[in-house]
């Protein structure tokens, strides 16, 4: 069961069995949230993890979000390849224009860039810090990595590969719980394909 809410940019999906996979990417994934979690769509989860289904939200931590019951899993979204002009720009190497709708928001990165994938580890490694502290025990965090849709598969692997590297530094230095579970998921243009 997925439900979507596009003025607010919610996305949800309910599934009735757990994935075994730590990450995946998809299509037609909503990109990027603003806004507060509507709580409809969050009682909705409640009562499809009462029934007993896994339920994950994804959200933006920059807006406040409802207090989540055992069995919610939190995804947090990162604008990943892009940029928000003005000071999160100004922390990569460089950036240039998206080239598309977003051209008067953001910038793209080159997360090929060893300086600029570390930038954008650090806040994903950060994000589950967060979510580790936010999230009921027993509960997966994950994050939602946007605009990757420039990386071939070796270069997603890379970024993977070196953030799941960094957040277990992190919880071998105690920043993230020792039994938290994490995952990832990140976004492809349509036309895009990871080979």
């Amino acid at each position: 069961m997925f439900a979507r809410r596009f003025a607010s940019k919610t996305w949800l999906t309910i599934s009735r069995r757990p994935r075994k996979s730590r990450g995946v990417c998809v299509n037609n994934y909503p990109a990027g949230l603003s806004g507060i979690v509507d709580e409809t769509i969050v009682a909705g989860l409640r009562e499809a993890v009462a029934r007993g289904e896994i339920g994950w939200l994804d959200v933006d931590l920059n807006y406040p979000i409802p207090p989540l019951e055992p069995g919610i899993n939190l995804i947090l979204y990162h604008v990943g390849g892009n940029c928000y002009i003005g000071s999160d720009c100004r922390r990569f190497p460089s950036s240039k224009p998206t080239g598309g709708r977003w051209d008067d928001a953001e910038r793209m990165i080159d997360l090929g860039d060893p300086a600029a994938r570390k930038v954008v580890i650090t806040d994903l490694v950060r994000l589950v810090e967060q979510g580790d502290r936010i999230a009921p025990g027993g509960s997966i965090v994950g994050v939602h990595l946007d605009n990757v849709h420039r990386l071939n598969a070796a270069g997603l692997a890379t970024v993977f590969n070196e953030f799941l590297t960094e957040v277990e530094t992190a919880r071998q230095q105690g920043r993230i719980s020792k039994t938290r579970k994490e995952g990832w998921v990140c976004r492809q243009e349509q036309s895009k394909s990871i080979r």
